[in-house]
């Protein structure tokens, strides 16, 4: 009897485990016990398929071959085919990280139902050590693979636009005295102490606006309910020295040069102090350590990070869960 060990469906490999004397009867050769050779396999009406053959043992070996549906219903068709195996029997055998990797690719939406089942039974416990070591490769390459957003804020005229230009190296907003020069929100995606992140400047706030301003400041205020964290600007003789910066924000002093004392007070308190007219490299990089520690405190994985989506990510919690 052969079953089949990849998820049904069409896919990139198609994988079958099959008795040695069901490699006879396809008319393949049967490979040494951990060997494997390339084969050319006859499926009739002139179809003819490469097919990788793998010797376990004596008595079974795996068929490889191209996952396309044609290839494969002709396949169970030649085949005494047992019911589905569990279609996470793959990953439950799979000896390295990749092959574990490969299987969780292959897994179809009844394939982790299965697994949760295996692990729950207690059958799963080198597989749940993998699975837990690429959750964490994924969780510390999520910030690098999808760059978070950072939105600039504070008062009009705070520096906001000046900083985002430092930041992102070059001029990409307007700079100047007048209030509301940023109306519309402007992101640029840039690297800062090797994360990638999108930099967002928005509208500042001010009383007293106009109809086109306060929808500005509107806007920028739901643009802080989907940032990943905020830089907000505010200026030295506004500084309260008995608060700190937030869970989701850094609070950058500007214009140390209107309040030098009150300036001097708030750097010796461990705040981000600064004149953005003279800021430059130091500012940039000081600004981008904060960032790292914020939003990315681990380092990125140098291999082995595995790209998920949330419902994937999810199905992989639910398991691990339940393991």
């Amino acid at each position: 009897m052969a079953h089949r060990l990849s998820a049904r469906g069409a896919a990139a490999l198609a994988i079958f485990a099959v008795r040695t004397a069901e490699l006879q009867e396809l008319g393949l050769r049967v490979p040494q016990p951990g060997s494997m050779r390339l084969e050319s396999l006859s499926l009739g009406d002139g179809l003819e398929e490469n097919a990788l053959v793998v010797g376990l043992s004596e008595a079974r070996a795996e068929i490889h071959v191209h996952g396309g549906p044609r290839i494969v219903e002709r396949i169970e068709a030649l085949l005494e085919m047992e019911e589905d195996a569990p279609s996470s029997e793959l990953a439950m055998r799979a000896s390295t990280k990749e092959l574990l990797l490969l299987a969780l690719s292959q897994q179809g939406a009844g394939g982790w139902p299965a697994l949760r089942e295996q692990a729950r039974r207690g059958g799963a416990a080198p597989l749940r050590a993998e699975l837990l070591a690429a959750e964490d490769r994924w969780r510390r390459a999520l910030p690098y693979l999808f760059p978070r957003r950072v939105l600039l804020r504070g008062p009009s005229n705070s520096g906001k636009s000046t900083l985002f230009n430092l930041l992102v190296g070059r001029q990409r907003v307007r700079v100047g005295p007048q209030l509301g020069l940023t109306r519309d929100s402007v992101e640029e995606p840039c690297v800062l102490d090797g994360l990638p992140i999108v930099l967002v400047d928005s509208a500042g706030d001010a009383e007293g606006l106009g109809e086109i301003d306060a929808e500005a400041l509107r806007r920028a205020r739901i643009e802080e309910k989907t940032a990943a964290l905020l830089l907000r600007l505010l200026p030295c003789i506004d500084g309260d020295l008995a608060s700190s910066s937030s869970e989701g924000e850094i609070r950058v002093f500007t214009r140390e040069d209107e309040a030098a004392s009150r300036a001097r007070e708030l750097g010796a308190a461990g705040h981000i102090v600064c004149d953005l007219r003279c800021a430059g490299e130091d500012l940039r990089r000081q600004l981008g350590r904060e960032l790292r520690e914020r939003l990315a405190p681990e380092p990125c994985p140098s291999s082995g990070a595995c790209p998920l989506s949330e419902a994937e990510h999810a199905e992989l919690q639910c398991l691990l869960g339940g393991a």
